[in-house]
């Protein structure tokens, strides 16, 4: 967070937990790089200022309403140029309504291990 991504808006109680780089596949052609932030309440994606210029847009889920976190195996992704994105795992965000995210992150299963320790207990399964 600095000059090249701009900080996360932040709910009143709300503090960040942890934050890494992160490229996030916005639509099935386009990938947008920035920042993964994990608050006390929400994961938080916040694009880079070319990319937020560029029709790169944030993106945010409630913890309670992540339903599972892993990864995406080595695969290809865009189609007609994703070629860098299949040598690499992605993390996995799937919602409680079924919809999954997929993010580009160094040091990815110490990613999905911090963030499975933050999520709460009690979630609200199928809303």
């Amino acid at each position: 967070m600095g000059w090249w991504v701009a900080k996360p808006t932040l709910g009143g109680v709300e503090k960040i937990e942890a934050s890494w780089g992160a490229g996030r596949q916005q639509t099935a052609t386009r990938q947008v790089g920035g920042r993964l932030t994990l608050t006390n309440q929400r994961l938080v994606f916040v694009p880079n200022r070319f990319d937020a210029l560029t029709g790169g847009r944030r993106w945010s889920v409630f913890l309670t309403q992540v339903r599972e976190v892993g990864d995406i195996p080595r695969a290809m992704t865009v189609p007609m140029g994703g070629r860098a994105a299949q040598y690499r795992r992605r993390l996995r965000i799937e919602q409680t309504t079924g919809v999954v995210d997929a993010f580009v992150v160094n040091h990815l299963n110490d990613v999905i291990d911090r963030i499975n320790a933050a999520l709460p207990d009690e979630r609200t399964w199928g809303q």
